[in-house]
């Protein structure tokens, strides 16, 4: 009896062994994923800030706004803020992460959505025949 005890015993602390290893595992390529999703939302944003930064100052000349003036405000405040959100990441870490793993499931509903809806039919244009 002691020895089918003892043999249980080993089995089921083989079975808890196995199953921390499993759990590390999957928490590293978690991890990953969620690194992957971070660099990519910090490409996705730097780029689509330029974009809209570029557009804003076009729309600026337009109107006839002093852009340089503009930029200067707003990048100042684009700083103020980076430092701010530094602040607070460094502060929680884990809330930080927190953060970066909702906006990872945001992205990923939209997209999923995008991809599941079919693209909007062109509307119909009736063309009037030209007379000759």
């Amino acid at each position: 009896m002691a020895a089918t005890f003892s043999s249980t015993v080993r089995n089921q602390v083989q079975n808890a062994r196995d199953m921390a290893d499993d759990a590390m595992e999957r928490a590293s390529e978690a991890a990953a994923r969620l690194q992957q999703d971070v660099d990519y939302l910090k490409r996705y944003l730097t780029t689509n800030a330029s974009g809209m930064a570029t557009a804003a100052n076009d729309q600026l000349r337009n109107f006839g706004f002093g852009a340089e003036v503009v930029q200067q405000v707003a990048g100042t405040q684009a700083s103020k803020l980076q430092r701010i959100l530094f602040r607070q990441a460094a502060r929680h870490p884990i809330g930080a992460i927190g953060v970066a793993a909702l906006a990872g499931v945001l992205i990923g509903i939209y997209y999923a959505r995008q991809a599941r809806e079919p693209a909007p039919a062109a509307p119909y244009v009736r063309r009037r025949r030209s007379e000759d």
